[in-house]
């Protein structure tokens, strides 16, 4: 079946269960005159619906923060975890505390894998060793924090010195002279 012999409805999944009956008649009368307006452009019908979609969703979002209350007693953070298997392979993973508080398009260090953290596996040479980080996730990522601090750990016989090492390192890296704060852990 083709998509010009769906219906309305078919072509525009109602996607605003929160959004109020007026918003869900403005968005079907906004997307009946792309439609028309599109009507005969070379515009594939599929690409038309994505558009609609595009559109739905960024209403919701627009409603969703719009009506946003942020409770501060329960904002959330980084949560990280390292682990070990019985095999003795390492693992290190973090996530962010979610899109509250958050720039559109922002890419967070848990996304970047050596930035809030890392894992390497036992070689001949080195032993294993994982790192999972939380701070100021524009720093920690342009210093590529968690691969620098196993790196050094496994460089050096005392961990702790290491760690030390690591932090006086980041706290002084050139790369975050624009920072007045500095932020990791």
């Amino acid at each position: 079946m083709s998509l010009d012999a769906l219906t309305d409805e078919q072509q525009e999944p109602d996607l605003t269960m929160d959004i109020d009956d007026r918003s869900r008649k403005k968005s079907k009368t906004e997307a009946a005159k792309l439609r028309s307006s599109n009507s005969g452009s070379s515009i594939p019908k599929r690409q038309e619906h994505i558009q609609y979609q595009q559109q739905q969703q960024q209403q919701e979002l627009q409603h969703a923060t719009a009506t946003l209350e942020i409770d501060e007693d329960r904002l959330q953070d980084t949560v990280g975890a390292i682990c070990i298997d019985s095999q003795g392979r390492v693992a290190a993973g973090v996530s962010s505390g979610g899109i509250a508080m958050k720039f559109p398009g922002r890419v967070s260090e848990a996304a970047l894998f050596g930035a809030g953290c890392w894992a390497q596996n036992a070689t001949e040479d080195t032993d294993g060793f994982a790192c999972s980080l939380t701070g100021a996730g524009e720093q920690i990522t342009k210093t590529l924090l968690a691969r620098t601090c196993v790196e050094t750990c496994l460089s050096h016989d005392d961990i702790s010195e290491a760690a030390h090492q690591v932090l006086d390192r980041f706290m002084k890296s050139p790369l975050l002279r624009v920072y007045p704060d500095k932020h990791a852990g």
